[in-house]
């Protein structure tokens, strides 16, 4: 080998030793627009400014140990005496007490960042204050929690300033820490949140640092202190003595501070792995299909059943719709299905069954949109290329979220359904005797549509002048109260209508002369409606009883029967307010516009629909047209039949 060949081996191998001993670690992205930072005591977003410490700085390591919670300021430039931006004092934060700026009242140059939910061994690895914080725990009574996870999920709850007119914010922010108006006169202003907000992270961040308690103030009252020229602290509790304001702002500060840290530790366990993506909702709807029931004329829908799954804040908007329009008076119901007290929203609901009563009248499909609404933060953290050790600082920034879930229900329309029967009771004042009678079997209506109603339909032997005494019965097999308000009764030639005997019926018409059609309405001013049909025992009913003489003469030598069909030609749906003739679906499974076709000359041979022959079954249903119709009938024998034989058949 020649000494060129020598030396570029040399090289190639200086080479590859120098390659493998250069750092593997990944970098975060370095900024084409870095952040100028620099801090100061006061803060500037309430008036009158105000800085704040954690005891008091200036008696540190004499009478105790304090420190400033500075305020950090975004600079417009890198130079000393850059001015801080217009939005400069608002949502930065140490992540770790102590580390310190290189420079402190001048602006350090910050140009490297890193998603600190997703990049958490990264930044452990390249940022070395960070490295205790990411792998560093917390003991609890609960057991140990990861400090970086609680870190995490104390950054999702942190309250943002935005601008001047976040009010509505900042009181729900301190509500969820069961801070009021209710029970104070003033509340926490917006730069004393951001203090304890930093004091809390501090918590977590400088968990393990001494003496011990520095940081730690779960356990002290009176810790917030305050300065109004950036050197003499006091305690907050002594500001505006003469109102009190300090004393609350203080108090209220202690109880924040408690509150953010107990739930960063409760939801830290949502944050833990090496990448946490996203944060689950803090609050879940577990019904996946909305059911419902009615009752009096609501309906019930429900359970529906929400529970937490953190306490991270959160709103719940609940909207009732039917079909696109929304429905404003809803009834929230409890467990039990009754009305909650008054004032009670649907977050005092989670964690129990709930139900939601709804007016039935002209719903057409009912939808339930439950919108679980939570902010999470864009949590970056920002160091410098130029000094690792310079104090990395996290910026949150807010993203609105939600959880969106809706249930819908479309009602199965209850249906109106009326039925009719007819059978002779007796003739000439004496029962027949073998009863006609319907024997009813609930158990076809309870599976179907409609009652068995089991009575023979065999000829009842009559002679001329004989007065025949029907029945008319009504029943209401729908889910809906209503009433038959006309009935019509096709009588044949040879038999004459005389009266009605009883019932909530009157005559209409009659033309015996015409086509011996009788029609028979509502006595005037009666409105008696059947109930609905509950599901059990025989349905609600009602009975016009009328008396028809027979006129025909008997025939020589044949037999003449007499048929007779009655149906309901018009009836009343009370539930809907609905007069039903002749709309299609009105009644479930007859229409009164459908009648048998029949007159008083066609009707010897008619025996309803599809039945069997025999007609002296008292164990069948023998149907008409529709189950609003029926048919009796009489049979005169001819006068030469022998009397004997009529005696017989009249015991059948």
């Amino acid at each position: 080998m020649n000494r060129k060949s020598l030396l570029l081996s040399g090289i190639v191998l200086i080479v590859l030793i120098l390659v493998s001993l250069l750092p593997t670690n990944v970098m975060a992205a370095q900024a084409t627009t870095p952040l100028y930072l620099g801090i100061t005591e006061l803060r500037t977003n309430d008036t009158p400014n105000m800085g704040y410490a954690i005891g008091d700085p200036n008696t540190n390591g004499t009478e105790g140990y304090g420190a400033k919670l500075w305020n950090i300021q975004e600079h417009t430039g890198p130079n000393d005496g850059d001015p801080v931006k217009a939005d400069g004092n608002k949502n930065i934060y140490c992540v770790k007490a102590g580390v310190g700026f290189s420079n402190t009242h001048r602006s350090a140059t910050y140009n490297i960042f890193y998603n600190m939910k997703t990049e958490r061994d990264t930044i452990a690895t390249n940022v070395p204050p960070m490295e205790s914080v990411v792998n560093g725990t917390i003991q609890t009574n609960n057991g140990t929690v990861n400090t970086y996870d609680a870190l995490l999920a104390l950054a999702d709850m942190l309250y943002l300033i935005d601008d001047e007119n976040d009010e509505a914010e900042r009181e729900a922010y301190l509500e969820a820490a069961n801070i009021t108006t209710e029970w104070w006169d003033m509340l926490l202003t917006r730069d004393d949140i951001a203090a304890v907000q930093q004091a809390a992270i501090w918590y977590f961040t400088n968990y393990d640092d001494k003496p011990e308690g520095k940081y730690d103030k779960t356990d002290d009252t009176a810790w917030l202190n305050y300065t109004l020229d950036g050197s003499t602290y006091t305690s907050l509790s002594d500001y505006g003595q003469a109102t009190d304001e300090g004393y609350q702002r203080q108090q209220q500060a202690e109880i924040l501070y408690k509150y953010l840290i107990k739930t960063a530790i409760a939801n830290a366990s949502n944050y833990s792995g090496s990448e946490t993506t996203s944060t689950e909702a803090p609050a879940k709807v577990n019904t996946t299909t909305l059911t419902y029931e009615e009752s009096n004329g609501s309906y019930i829908l429900g359970p529906i059943n929400i529970t937490e799954n953190s306490e991270l804040p959160y709103t719940i908007d609940f909207t009732v719709k039917n079909g696109e329009s929304e429905i404003n008076n809803y009834t929230l119901l409890n467990s039990n299905k009754q009305p909650v007290e008054e004032g009670t929203t649907v977050k005092d609901l989670v964690g129990k069954d709930f139900y939601v009563s709804v007016d039935t009248d002209d719903i057409e499909s009912i939808s339930i949109a439950i919108s679980i609404k939570y902010s999470t933060n864009t949590l970056t953290l920002w160091t410098s290329a130029n000094n690792n050790e310079e104090q990395p600082v996290m910026i949150p920034e807010k993203n609105e979220e939600s959880e969106d879930t809706e249930l819908e229900v479309t009602p199965e329309e209850k249906p109106f359904d009326l039925a009719l029967r007819k059978y002779i009771t007796q003739v000439n004042g004496v029962d027949v005797t073998n009863s006609r009678v319907p024997n009813i079997d609930e158990s076809t209506l309870q599976n179907g549509t409609t009652a068995t109603y089991n009575h023979r339909k065999d000829p009842v032997l009559v002679e001329t002048g004989d007065m025949v005494t029907y029945n008319i019965t009504i029943y209401n097999e729908g889910e809906k109260d209503g009433r038959a308000t006309k009935i019509v009764d096709q009588l044949p030639t040879g038999l004459r209508f005389n009266r009605v005997i009883s019932g909530n019926f009157e005559l209409e018409s009659y033309d015996e002369d015409g086509d011996n059609r009788l029609t028979l309405v509502r006595t005037a001013g009666n409105e008696d409606n059947l109930p609905a049909y509950t599901g059990t025992g025989d349905p609600a009913s009602e009975t016009i009883t009328i008396e028809c003489e027979v006129v025909a003469q008997a025939d020589d030598t044949d037999t003449t029967i007499l048929t007779n069909v009655a149906w309901i030609s018009e009836e009343y749906n009370a539930e809907d307010d609905i007069t039903i003739t002749n709309q299609d679906g009105a009644d479930r499974d007859s229409e009164p516009e459908i009648t048998p076709d029949v007159n008083k000359d066609n009707m010897e041979d008619y025996d309803g629909n599809g039945n069997k022959d025999d007609l002296t079954d008292s164990d069948y249903y023998y149907k008409g047209q529709q189950d609003d119709d029926d048919f009796e009938k009489l049979i005169l024998m001819p006068e030469s039949f022998d009397l004997k034989l009529i005696k017989r058949i009249t015991q059948v």
